[in-house]
C-alpha cells in the first residue's frame, strides 16, 4: 500500500493515450488492477463508483487527460475508503452449474444436466435449469434472466401506464449500473428503459420500480406530487426502497465472477 500511496503509476488500458473518437479513453492503475480511471470530458467532477458486477472500481476523470493528476490525488486521499467498499461487496453469485443465483428475491440453484433443451424455472425445488455447454452456460443464462425481466417488467409497465391514461411507446432492458430505470418523454413517444437485474428482486420491488418510472409520465420530478402518485399506484413505496438500499447490491451480483 506504501508504494500505492506514495506514487500512482498507470497503463493505459485501451489502444489510444488521448481521448478516442467518442471523446473516452481509460487507463488502469498498475498497482491496483481494480482501479481503473475513465477520461469524460461532459463529466463536472471527479467521481469513485463501485462497480459491484465486475468487481472493480471507476473512476471519473472530467475534462481533459491533464486533469488525471487530480484524480490519482483523489485516489490517494480515498484509498483506504476504497479498500473498505471493496471488502463490503456481497459474495459473487457467477453462472456456473450448481451455483446459487437471486431469482425474485429467493434464491435459486442454477443446473445445467444436458446441453439441449428449453431454459426453465422450477417454483417448487428452487431450481433455475439452463441446458447448455459449459463454455456457453452463462451466456445463456444471462440471456433467458434478461427475457425474463424483459416480460415482467413490460407486463407492469403497461398496467400502470394504462392506469395514468398513458401509453408507453418503448421499453428497453439493460445491464445498467446507476439506475433501476429511466424514463423519457418526446414528441415521438415515451420511452422507459429498465435493467433487467429488477428480476432478481421480490416483485413488489419490481412492481415498484415500473409504477414509479411510469409516475414520471406525469411528474418528471420527485416533487411531493410525484410521491403522491406513485402511492396512488402502489402500496409497497417504502418497502420497496428500503429493499433496494439494503440489498441492490446483490443484484449487481447476479452473474459476476468470483
Amino acid at each position: 500500500m506504501a508504494g500505492f500511496l506514495s506514487k500512482l503509476n498507470l497503463r493505459i488500458a485501451d489502444s489510444k493515450t488521448h481521448p478516442n473518437s467518442s471523446g473516452n479513453s481509460s487507463w488502469v492503475d498498475e498497482n491496483d488492477g481494480r482501479i481503473t480511471y475513465y477520461l469524460r470530458p461532459r463529466a463536472r467532477r471527479i467521481r469513485i463508483k463501485m462497480d459491484v458486477a465486475n468487481r472493480k472500481v471507476a473512476v471519473t476523470v472530467p475534462g481533459r487527460a491533464n486533469k488525471l493528476k487530480d484524480a490519482k490525488q483523489f485516489v490517494r486521499e480515498k484509498y483506504d475508503w476504497i479498500l473498505v467498499q471493496l471488502e463490503a461487496f456481497p459474495p459473487a453469485q457467477p453462472f456456473v452449474d450448481g451455483g446459487e443465483i437471486w431469482l425474485r428475491g429467493e434464491i435459486y440453484t442454477l443446473y445445467s444436466p444436458d446441453t439441449r433443451g428449453r431454459p426453465k424455472v422450477d417454483e417448487e425445488l428452487k431450481h433455475l435449469i439452463v441446458p447448455a455447454h459449459p463454455d456457453t452456460l452463462e451466456g445463456r443464462a444471462k440471456r433467458f434472466l434478461i427475457r425474463e425481466a424483459r416480460e415482467a417488467l413490460t407486463n407492469c409497465t403497461h398496467v400502470h401506464a394504462s392506469a395514468l391514461g398513458k401509453t408507453v411507446n418503448k421499453i428497453s432492458v439493460r445491464d445498467t449500473s446507476s439506475r433501476w430505470g429511466s424514463c423519457v418523454s418526446r414528441r415521438s413517444g415515451n420511452h422507459i428503459s429498465y435493467s433487467w437485474r429488477l428480476i432478481c428482486a421480490p416483485p413488489f420491488v419490481l412492481d415498484y420500480v415500473t409504477a414509479h418510472e411510469c409516475a414520471h409520465l406525469i411528474h418528471p420530478d420527485h416533487s411531493k406530487n410525484f410521491w403522491n402518485l406513485c402511492n396512488e399506484l402502489v402500496d409497497t413505496v417504502k418497502p420497496a426502497e428500503a429493499w433496494l438500499k439494503n440489498h441492490g447490491n446483490k443484484l449487481h451480483a447476479v452473474g459476476a465472477l468470483s
